[in-house]
């Protein structure tokens, strides 16, 4: 048996008659984990192990809701502030932390976790949540290492993940369209949804919409997209791609719709003059959609909405791929194309060309 562990301590064989104890212990300079090398027999090690442990201060293994409280959350806060990861990824490592890693290992000390319980954990998830959690679980155990508190990192082996969930392709015709307008009409996610359903624009874009990049038309409206509202609830010119900074356009009776609820710096904003959240926004969405019994979808099903009416109307995938802001054809048919069975009998029947895909 090459290692005996205790939530005091271990004792590891390192040759014929040798041995490694290393045990946790508070000393002038804080707390710290403490080696011994010790020979003679096993059993002479445990017993030896057993008086420092008499002598010592006892205290278990730190948990790891404390490695990630006292040490791994600072130092992710500390990489955002100095711009080395985004403010949405770290929402997301917090938001993965508090739903699903610390309700498992949030009291359970560093050095208890085995294999086995965290491969188990693993396969209660579907993938994608796997994948992220186990990240955030690893990069606490990461830490730990470099703490000196653990040797090493047990995520840094291969798991099984749970199964691959794909998330429903939506697209909402242009009736349902107006029935969602009519559900959200007079909140706070009515100006996002019209620039998002009737513009192509993504949440951040149409949440940071500025009034002075809203261009009134004959007939329209043009917007000059060139900015979003990032997570932190900060404005941001700083956009997706290179695509992202665009030209879009609204038609009537949309168009001035935006413009009346447009009375500030931004077209949907709080009383304080700063952009309503996309989170409040998306919330609100999706509790009017539900209260009219239209299909709960994410309100980013929107842009693939405008795009699948528009191409199915007649206008070519190029024109809609340059709208959306993209610089290839080939992502806007794979994803945002999602015509409903009526839109292709309709384009059958009026002998219309069909866009292969």
């Amino acid at each position: 048996m090459p290692r005996q562990r205790s939530s005091f301590g271990s004792v590891t064989r390192m040759g014929r008659d040798h041995y490694r104890l290393r045990w946790w212990a508070d000393t002038p300079e804080g707390r710290k984990r403490l080696t011994e090398m010790f020979d003679g027999t096993r059993r002479e090690a445990e017993r030896r192990m057993a008086e420092i442990r008499v002598g010592t201060k006892e205290r278990r293994c730190p948990t790891l809701g404390e490695i990630w409280e006292e040490h791994e959350l600072p130092h992710l806060v500390k990489m955002r502030g100095e711009d080395r990861i985004s403010e949405r990824t770290l929402q997301a490592y917090t938001r993965r932390w508090e739903a699903d890693v610390a309700p498992r290992w949030a009291a359970v000390p560093a050095d208890m976790a085995r294999p086995a319980d965290i491969q188990e954990w693993l396969l209660t998830m579907t993938r994608s949540m796997g994948e992220l959690s186990k990240a955030v679980l690893s990069l606490t155990y990461e830490r730990a290492v470099m703490l000196g508190i653990l040797d090493a990192n047990p995520c840094a082996r291969r798991y099984d993940l749970g199964p691959a969930t794909r998330r429903p392709k939506v697209a909402y015709t242009p009736e349902q369209l107006d029935e969602a307008w009519e559900a959200v009409r007079g909140t706070v996610a009515e100006a996002p949804f019209l620039l998002m359903a009737h513009a192509g624009l993504r949440v951040g874009e149409a949440c940071g919409m500025r009034t002075a990049d809203v261009e009134p038309r004959e007939g329209c409206a043009v917007l000059h997209v060139s900015a979003q509202l990032r997570q932190d609830g900060e404005v941001s010119e700083r956009m997706k791609t290179a695509g992202s900074r665009r030209t879009a356009v609204i038609e009537e009776p949309w168009a001035s719709r935006v413009l009346e609820l447009a009375g500030g710096t931004y077209v949907n904003e709080r009383q304080d003059g700063t952009p309503v959240p996309s989170r409040t926004v998306t919330d609100r969405w999706r509790r009017c959609v539900e209260a009219v019994g239209l299909p709960v979808a994410p309100m980013q099903c929107l842009r693939p909405s405008y795009q699948t009416n528009l191409h199915w109307q007649g206008v070519p995938i190029e024109q809609t791929s340059r709208l959306l802001g993209h610089t290839a054809t080939k992502m806007t048919l794979e994803n945002y194309d999602r015509p409903s069975d009526d839109q292709l009998v309709n384009v059958v029947l009026s002998r219309g060309v069909v866009v292969h895909t």
